[in-house]
């Protein structure tokens, strides 16, 4: 039974995906995409295509159609219309603290290695 609970624990466990400039974060797999302001906003979607309004995003692989609010698949059905779903807003980042082992990696040169950047912003 613990073997089952244990398992279940790391299931649900996701990395935090640290956004450009380390003073941000974005939950499990989400996207970090860069709001007006110039901060950092978190989009639902992993491997999100950022939105160049910067508050919308789109799933990887859908382009921003900024004048209906929808995002659009790059691959045509069967029919030959594209797939199309609604822009999703960008939720705030949270702020990033740089653990010890963090500060670590980053005086030897390596790069931290989070789950995909996330955005999306009221």
């Amino acid at each position: 039974m613990l073997k089952y609970v244990l398992l279940l624990a790391f299931v649900g466990y996701a990395a935090a995906s640290i956004c450009p400039g380390g003073q941000s974060q974005c939950p499990g797999t989400e996207t970090c995409c860069e709001l007006s302001s110039g901060g950092y906003g978190c989009c639902k979607f992993t491997k999100a295509t950022c939105c160049s309004d910067h508050e919308h995003c789109c799933p990887e692989n859908y382009k921003c159609d900024l004048s209906n609010g929808t995002c659009a698949s790059g691959i045509p059905l069967n029919d030959g219309s594209l797939h199309i779903l609604p822009m999703a807003k960008q939720l705030d980042a949270l702020p990033y603290v740089m653990t010890d082992q963090d500060k670590a990696v980053a005086a030897a040169g390596n790069h931290h290695k989070g789950a995909p950047r996330r955005h999306q912003h009221p």
